[in-house]
């Protein structure tokens, strides 16, 4: 079965997680589409079961090197 989608060319929102995302993005490459826009296909508010996103922080405050010039300025 061929999964119909309807990306149009304007901009607004996109769902990056749904599973025919790639195949959207590919149409718009080989359209030269800057943006395009999910909001009248079916598929708008799927989500791409197998996507997970480890979201962790490695300390809980964020810690930057800073040069000591840039530092002794601050």
């Amino acid at each position: 079965m061929r999964t119909v989608r309807k990306p149009i060319h304007r901009e607004g929102f996109r769902n990056a997680l749904c599973p025919n995302y790639s195949k959207c993005l590919d149409l718009a490459v080989r359209r030269s589409w800057e943006f395009w826009d999910c909001g009248e296909c079916k598929y708008r508010s799927e989500r791409d079961p197998e996507f997970e996103m480890d979201v962790t922080l490695s300390r809980s405050v964020a810690y930057y090197d800073l040069p000591q010039e840039l530092s002794l300025k601050m």
